[in-house]
């Protein structure tokens, strides 16, 4: 008898085959196998046939990933493969083991078939059997709700529910008592929640004055490794105690998604940290901690690019004050002026008195000689001693700025010491190999400064002006003195020796006022300076400045290369969460992912840079309306994501300046802060966004936060401690619980044990909850009842068919009339 004859027969002869009472089982290996020849594979037409048309297969753990795969052929239902004993003999019974999760009934046999990856385990013990073994602290094995005082009016609870290690849905009509069990649960768990979001277990209802019902109730925990823990329904301690489970009411879940504020993100970020792993934590106690923490070398470098950009703009502003066309104009005219005053200088020479011949006096003439010769000895030392102050100075501002620097490498290198030592025994580092070393010694540098300080006021004694020095041992007050006996001494001459003393000497003043005017290239306003200065205008300043705008450029893209850098580490930490859900709920057009942006996230920028602006000077930011305008549509074009689309927005905000020099000062009250402000890029950060397809976390409504909540609840939240969830459904769409929700929470109940409150076929049966709990409330006499089963109980399944399908025969009208609909 062929296999499509026994097929057939049972298809057709209802009296065979009522109700589809039956499973066809094939072989997949061995004898009577329908596996293809050597080298065909499994796709041969005869073995998708045999496949097609068997519902359980006999075979090995090696033929499970093939017979779940939907995709083995097309249409391909996934099918159970079960391991038979094949003993030859006694010795070999108990060898091979198939776990079927199932009540030992037909219709648990059915469950394993249309659930077959959720049921069947071909191995020595199914995954979470071995879980819950490996870690029974944290899996509820039992709980029980009494009360001792038999006085009490109505018997509001008197039962013990044992727990399923895996999903269990609680189920009843409106006002059955389900909420009043998962609080209660809860409760016992010392679940912070319970405090302020429980809908049964708080001050309106259970608590209420003055009956407070709930110290007449006590409650009893029992996990699976058999410890115990009890308390009364009234007994308050959320805040001092370790929770024993995650509850997430739906009070909780609404208040949370409702939040104007950052409540929502942050639960999402508490998930996000709970997910990462404890090795990558470096000791973070939440998620912003941990990002500054590895974001912190970058936003030192930040800093110390930032301090640089300082320097940079500083030279920027001075350069510009040399470059506006006033400034040309001023220096031309200084210069015509300096040059006028020379010439008026060069007709003011003194007129020209011969030297009368030699006096017969000649003590007068030993005496002048030498009063001159001191004179000109004190001025020559006079002019020797100022230019060796001026050199002192500037060799002691170098000195100064020399250990400054120095001080402050010190110090960084030293910090980074401090950092090895922490460091270097969990790396195994040998100090001395990457110690850094550093031999400058600002003790030497001190002990040039001192010297050169000290000489400083020894030639500031020396160069005290007449009337500051008090003791007359200046220079000048030497010379003063020499002075007035050149002039005593010339007085005792006569009439034309004094006239040609008098010549000499103001032919020396004319000398004097004369090198005064031509100067060296600088001294301010001499006519050497000013020349020098025209031709740097002309030929130096316009390239220096050019080259401190690409100073500036390049330090603006080090800092955006940074943040880039930063950007990484959230990279680095949302990548795995995203492959994560990707894996569990697939690719769709409701996927959740993360996008990492640059962006403008000082909302504040054009404000600030207006406030910097004279809005009533000529410009593109003329007038507070254009300037707006102008700045938002800037804004609006720039892609923060692309340095070069940022480095153009710096220079088009700047191009107002670079346009127009001369009023640059008039437009920008302090240029120099204007400068540092765009340049720091303080005004462009990153942001993560979180999305669930084209949605923004922002423009999400309460129900999708409250699936995306859910989603991150359940599957990235590492506990292991028992999940409890009380309507997760409320405000959401079948659709969107069928393909987001049920999968997450399949995936959920492999790691832990989930308890959810649920009026929502897709989450009880679609997620082949292993226990179903069916809460009912007497109104007349306020006693809430449990009972419990699997969903192939025939009991259980009528109180599904019940309260989630709405009875039996409404399904039938549905099933009726979606058949109809698809003939149609």
């Amino acid at each position: 008898m062929s296999f499509d004859t026994i097929y057939n027969a049972l298809d057709v002869d209802k009296s065979i085959a009522k109700d589809r009472d039956y499973f066809i089982i094939a072989c997949s290996r061995g004898q009577g196998s329908f596996r293809p020849g050597t080298g065909k594979g499994r796709g041969e037409n005869a073995a998708i046939t045999m496949d097609r048309k068997s519902d359980i297969l006999f075979g090995n753990s090696k033929d499970t990933d093939h017979f779940l795969n939907p995709y083995r052929y097309d249409k391909a239902i996934p099918k159970p493969v079960f391991a038979c004993s094949d003993a030859h003999k006694l010795d070999d019974i108990g060898i091979k083991y198939t776990w079927v999760k199932a009540d030992t009934t037909f219709m648990g046999l059915q469950q394993a078939v249309y659930h077959p990856s959720e049921r069947v385990y071909i191995g020595a013990i199914p995954p979470k059997l071995d879980k819950v073994n490996q870690n029974k602290s944290a899996y509820i094995k039992s709980i029980f709700i009494r009360t001792d005082n038999k006085s009490v009016k109505h018997i509001w609870f008197d039962c013990e529910i044992f727990l399923n290690p895996g999903l269990i849905a609680i189920i009843g009509n409106k006002g059955s008592g389900k909420s009043a069990l998962s609080d209660i649960i809860g409760h016992l768990c010392q679940c912070k929640t319970i405090n302020d979001y429980a809908s049964f277990l708080n001050c309106n209802r259970f608590r209420k004055s003055p009956e407070k019902l709930a110290n007449e109730y006590n409650g009893s925990l029992k996990w699976t490794d058999d410890k115990s823990q009890s308390q009364t329904l009234a007994e308050v301690n959320y805040d001092t105690t370790i929770e024993g489970a995650q509850y997430l009411p739906q009070k909780y879940i609404e208040k949370v998604c409702n939040d104007l504020n950052d409540e929502f993100q942050q639960e999402i970020d508490n998930v996000i940290f709970s997910y990462i792993d404890v090795t990558e934590k470096d000791g973070a106690k939440n998620l912003k901690e941990l990002i500054s923490r590895k974001s912190k070398v970058f936003e030192s470098k930040i800093l110390e690019i930032k301090e640089e950009l300082r320097e940079i703009n500083r030279s920027i502003v001075e350069c510009e004050s040399r470059l506006i066309p006033s400034y040309k104009k001023t220096i031309d005219e200084d210069l015509k002026k300096r040059k006028s005053d020379l010439e008026r200088h060069l007709t003011n020479k003194p007129k020209e008195v011969i030297k009368p011949k030699e006096t017969e006096d000649v003590e007068y003439t030993k005496k002048l000689e030498g009063v001159n010769s001191n004179i000109l000895k004190l001025q020559k030392s006079i002019d020797t001693n100022r230019a060796l102050l001026k050199d002192i100075n500037e060799k002691m501002q170098k000195a100064k700025d020399l250990k400054e620097k120095a001080i402050n490498i010190i110090d960084s290198i030293d910090k980074f010491n401090m950092f090895l030592d922490f460091v270097i025994k969990d790396l195994a580092l040998e100090k001395e190999t990457f110690n850094i070393k550093c031999f400058f010694s600002t003790e030497t540098i001190t002990s040039i400064i001192d010297p050169l300080e000290k000489k400083k006021q020894d030639l500031l004694v020396l160069l005290r002006s007449v009337d500051q020095d008090i003791e007359k041992k200046s220079l000048c007050s030497q010379k003063k003195e020499f002075e007035k006996k050149r002039t005593d001494l010339i007085s005792t001459a006569d009439i034309k020796e004094k006239e040609y003393q008098k010549y000499l000497q103001d032919l020396e003043k004319w000398e004097l006022l004369k090198k005064n005017i031509l100067g060296d290239d600088k001294t301010l306003n001499t006519i050497s300076y000013l020349e020098s200065e025209i031709k740097n205008v002309a030929e130096i300043y316009p390239s220096e400045y050019e080259e401190l705008k690409a100073s500036r450029i390049k330090k603006i893209k080090e800092i955006y290369n940074q943040k880039r850098k930063k950007a990484d580490v959230y990279v680095e930490l949302y990548k795995p969460i995203e492959t994560t859900i990707e894996k569990i709920l697939g690719k769709s057009k409701e996927n959740i992912r993360f996008e990492i942006n640059f962006l403008f996230k000082d909302k504040n920028i054009i404000t600030k840079i207006m406030d910097s602006t004279n809005l009533r000077i000529s410009g593109k930011f003329q007038g507070k309306e254009k300037a707006s305008n102008t700045l938002t549509a800037l804004i609006k074009q720039t892609d923060c994501n692309d340095v070069v689309s940022v480095e153009k927005f710096f220079n088009e905000i700047l191009s107002d300046i670079y346009d127009d020099l001369e009023n640059s000062s008039k437009k920008i009250s302090n240029k120099e802060d204007y400068y540092n402000l765009l340049s720091s890029l303080d005004y462009i950060d990153i942001e993560y966004n979180l999305r669930m397809g084209a949605t923004t976390l922002e423009e999400l409504s309460p129900g999708e936060k409250g699936m995306l909540l859910l989603v991150f609840y359940l599957a990235l939240n590492k506990g292991e401690s028992p999940l409890i969830i009380d309507q997760p459904e409320d405000n959401l769409d079948n659709q969107s619980i069928f393909r987001t929700l049920v999968p997450v929470i399949c995936e959920a109940k492999k790691r832990r044990q989930v308890i959810i409150v649920t009026h929502n076929p897709n989450i009880a049966i679609a997620c082949d909850a292993e226990q179903i709990i069916y809460s009912h409330m007497d109104k007349i006499n306020n006693k809430i009842t449990c009972e419990s089963g699997s969903i192939e109980n025939p009991k259980m399944l009528e109180h599904i068919m019940d309260v989630l399908e709405g009875t039996v025969p409404a399904f039938d009208l549905r099933t009726l009339k979606y058949l109809l609909r698809n003939r149609v």
